[in-house]
Protein backbone atom coordinates (compact mmCIF):
# COMPACT_ATOMS: atom_id res chain seq x y z
CA UNK A 1 0.00 0.00 0.00
CA UNK A 2 1.39 3.67 -0.80
CA UNK A 3 1.88 5.71 1.90
CA UNK A 4 2.50 8.65 -0.52
CA UNK A 5 -0.49 10.39 -1.80
CA UNK A 6 1.87 11.89 -4.88
CA UNK A 7 2.84 8.14 -5.54
CA UNK A 8 -0.47 6.39 -5.21
CA UNK A 9 -1.72 9.50 -7.47
CA UNK A 10 0.84 8.71 -9.99
CA UNK A 11 -0.08 5.21 -9.93
CA UNK A 12 -4.13 6.10 -10.48
CA UNK A 13 -3.43 8.20 -13.20
CA UNK A 14 -1.27 5.30 -15.02
CA UNK A 15 -3.70 2.57 -14.50
CA UNK A 16 -7.05 4.90 -15.35
CA UNK A 17 -5.38 7.26 -18.07
CA UNK A 18 -5.69 4.78 -21.13
CA UNK A 19 -8.74 3.13 -20.30
CA UNK A 20 -10.39 6.11 -19.56
CA UNK A 21 -9.57 7.90 -22.90
CA UNK A 22 -10.77 4.41 -24.83
CA UNK A 23 -13.74 5.47 -23.60
CA UNK A 24 -13.49 9.36 -24.77
CA UNK A 25 -12.27 10.65 -21.46
CA UNK A 26 -9.79 13.01 -20.70
CA UNK A 27 -8.19 12.58 -17.32
CA UNK A 28 -7.08 15.66 -16.05
CA UNK A 29 -5.92 15.24 -12.74
CA UNK A 30 -6.05 12.84 -9.38
CA UNK A 31 -5.93 14.27 -6.31
CA UNK A 32 -5.66 12.65 -2.97
CA UNK A 33 -7.00 13.99 0.42
CA UNK A 34 -6.65 11.95 3.87
CA UNK A 35 -9.76 12.84 6.19
CA UNK A 36 -12.53 11.49 8.59
CA UNK A 37 -10.42 7.97 8.59
CA UNK A 38 -10.86 7.28 4.93
CA UNK A 39 -8.78 8.06 2.09
CA UNK A 40 -10.36 10.61 -0.57
CA UNK A 41 -9.82 10.32 -4.58
CA UNK A 42 -11.14 13.29 -6.71
CA UNK A 43 -10.55 12.33 -10.35
CA UNK A 44 -10.78 15.47 -13.02
CA UNK A 45 -12.28 14.37 -16.18
CA UNK A 46 -13.31 16.34 -19.04
CA UNK A 47 -14.25 15.28 -22.47
CA UNK A 48 -13.74 17.33 -26.05
CA UNK A 49 -17.06 19.22 -25.46
CA UNK A 50 -17.27 19.50 -21.81
CA UNK A 51 -18.37 16.62 -19.31
CA UNK A 52 -21.93 16.08 -18.21
CA UNK A 53 -22.85 14.89 -14.85
CA UNK A 54 -24.65 11.49 -16.22
CA UNK A 55 -20.88 11.45 -18.07
CA UNK A 56 -19.44 11.62 -14.79
CA UNK A 57 -21.41 8.44 -13.27
CA UNK A 58 -20.28 6.14 -16.37
CA UNK A 59 -16.93 7.28 -15.94
CA UNK A 60 -17.44 6.47 -12.20
CA UNK A 61 -18.54 3.05 -12.53
CA UNK A 62 -15.67 2.27 -15.05
CA UNK A 63 -13.18 4.05 -12.29
CA UNK A 64 -14.81 2.13 -9.67
CA UNK A 65 -14.93 -1.12 -11.51
CA UNK A 66 -10.97 -0.71 -12.55
CA UNK A 67 -9.77 0.51 -9.08
CA UNK A 68 -11.57 -2.46 -7.08
CA UNK A 69 -9.75 -5.16 -9.64
CA UNK A 70 -6.25 -3.37 -8.56
CA UNK A 71 -6.66 -3.39 -5.28
CA UNK A 72 -4.25 -0.53 -5.28
CA UNK A 73 -6.71 1.29 -2.38
CA UNK A 74 -7.48 0.38 0.94
CA UNK A 75 -10.83 -0.84 2.25
CA UNK A 76 -11.94 2.72 3.35
CA UNK A 77 -11.16 5.16 0.64
CA UNK A 78 -13.90 7.11 -1.58
CA UNK A 79 -13.76 8.02 -5.19
CA UNK A 80 -15.19 11.22 -6.30
CA UNK A 81 -15.34 11.69 -10.14
CA UNK A 82 -15.54 16.08 -10.71
CA UNK A 83 -15.80 17.95 -13.71
CA UNK A 84 -12.83 20.39 -13.52
CA UNK A 85 -14.62 23.50 -13.21
CA UNK A 86 -12.86 27.08 -14.23
CA UNK A 87 -9.51 26.05 -11.98
CA UNK A 88 -8.87 22.93 -13.98
CA UNK A 89 -5.72 21.20 -13.32
CA UNK A 90 -2.78 21.55 -15.84
CA UNK A 91 -1.18 18.00 -15.62
CA UNK A 92 0.26 17.63 -19.08
CA UNK A 93 2.35 19.08 -21.65
CA UNK A 94 -0.64 18.97 -23.77
CA UNK A 95 -3.16 20.78 -20.93
CA UNK A 96 -0.61 23.34 -20.55
CA UNK A 97 -0.28 23.93 -23.99
CA UNK A 98 -4.15 24.71 -24.16
CA UNK A 99 -3.28 27.34 -21.10
CA UNK A 100 -0.73 29.51 -23.16
CA UNK A 101 -1.44 32.96 -22.52
CA UNK A 102 -3.90 32.44 -20.10
CA UNK A 103 -3.54 33.19 -16.01
CA UNK A 104 -2.67 30.36 -14.16
CA UNK A 105 -1.79 29.62 -10.46
CA UNK A 106 1.46 27.18 -9.56
CA UNK A 107 1.56 25.25 -6.34
CA UNK A 108 5.08 24.63 -5.86
CA UNK A 109 5.96 21.77 -3.30
CA UNK A 110 7.30 24.15 -0.45
CA UNK A 111 3.81 25.19 -0.21
CA UNK A 112 3.82 28.41 -2.19
CA UNK A 113 1.74 29.66 -4.40
CA UNK A 114 2.83 31.90 -7.30
CA UNK A 115 0.51 33.41 -9.95
CA UNK A 116 1.12 34.94 -13.64
CA UNK A 117 0.25 34.31 -16.94
CA UNK A 118 2.05 31.10 -18.64
CA UNK A 119 4.28 32.12 -20.82
CA UNK A 120 5.91 29.13 -22.02
CA UNK A 121 7.21 25.62 -20.49
CA UNK A 122 9.55 22.72 -21.68
CA UNK A 123 9.97 19.50 -20.36
CA UNK A 124 12.20 21.31 -16.98
CA UNK A 125 10.73 24.37 -16.05
CA UNK A 126 7.48 26.80 -16.14
CA UNK A 127 7.61 30.26 -17.03
CA UNK A 128 5.35 32.81 -16.42
CA UNK A 129 4.82 36.20 -16.93
CA UNK A 130 3.83 38.36 -13.98
CA UNK A 131 2.67 42.44 -13.89
CA UNK A 132 5.13 44.62 -12.78
CA UNK A 133 8.29 42.36 -13.54
CA UNK A 134 10.84 43.17 -16.29
CA UNK A 135 12.02 38.78 -16.12
CA UNK A 136 10.21 35.97 -16.48
CA UNK A 137 10.42 34.21 -13.68
CA UNK A 138 10.64 30.44 -14.13
CA UNK A 139 10.52 27.55 -12.10
CA UNK A 140 11.70 23.94 -12.21
CA UNK A 141 9.00 20.97 -12.59
CA UNK A 142 10.56 19.07 -9.88
CA UNK A 143 9.58 21.88 -7.45
CA UNK A 144 5.84 22.21 -8.72
CA UNK A 145 3.30 20.02 -7.00
CA UNK A 146 0.49 20.95 -9.34
CA UNK A 147 -0.43 23.87 -11.50
CA UNK A 148 -4.30 25.19 -12.13
CA UNK A 149 -5.92 27.58 -14.76
CA UNK A 150 -6.93 30.69 -12.59
CA UNK A 151 -9.09 32.79 -14.69
CA UNK A 152 -9.82 36.39 -13.80
CA UNK A 153 -13.67 37.41 -14.18
CA UNK A 154 -15.38 40.17 -13.15
CA UNK A 155 -18.40 38.82 -11.49
CA UNK A 156 -20.08 42.40 -11.63
CA UNK A 157 -19.77 42.16 -15.21
CA UNK A 158 -21.84 39.18 -15.81
CA UNK A 159 -24.54 40.22 -12.74
CA UNK A 160 -24.57 43.49 -14.83
CA UNK A 161 -24.71 41.35 -18.35
CA UNK A 162 -27.62 39.27 -17.18
CA UNK A 163 -29.55 42.41 -15.74
CA UNK A 164 -29.14 44.27 -19.48
CA UNK A 165 -30.23 40.80 -21.21
CA UNK A 166 -33.34 40.91 -18.66
CA UNK A 167 -34.47 44.32 -19.10
CA UNK A 168 -33.92 44.04 -23.09
CA UNK A 169 -36.04 40.40 -22.41
CA UNK A 170 -39.03 43.08 -20.66
CA UNK A 171 -38.73 45.86 -23.04
CA UNK A 172 -39.36 43.39 -26.02
CA UNK A 173 -42.25 41.94 -24.16
CA UNK A 174 -43.54 45.37 -23.26
CA UNK A 175 -43.56 46.32 -27.36
CA UNK A 176 -45.09 43.18 -28.41
CA UNK A 177 -47.20 44.13 -25.96
CA UNK A 178 -48.31 47.83 -27.20
CA UNK A 179 -48.18 46.64 -31.08
CA UNK A 180 -50.75 43.86 -30.34
CA UNK A 181 -52.93 46.68 -28.78
CA UNK A 182 -52.24 49.29 -31.55
CA UNK A 183 -53.23 46.36 -34.11
CA UNK A 184 -56.57 46.12 -32.51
Amino acid sequence: MFQDSKALADSVIKMLEQPLADEGYDLLDVRIFRGGGRLTLRIYLDMENGIRIDQCTKAARSIDYLLEESDILPESSVVEVSSPGVKRPLRTDRHLNSALGQQIVVKMVSRKNVKGILNSFSDDEIVLQQDGKEENPSFSRLEIDSINLNPEFDAQFFINADRRKRKEEKRKVRQERRSRQDSK
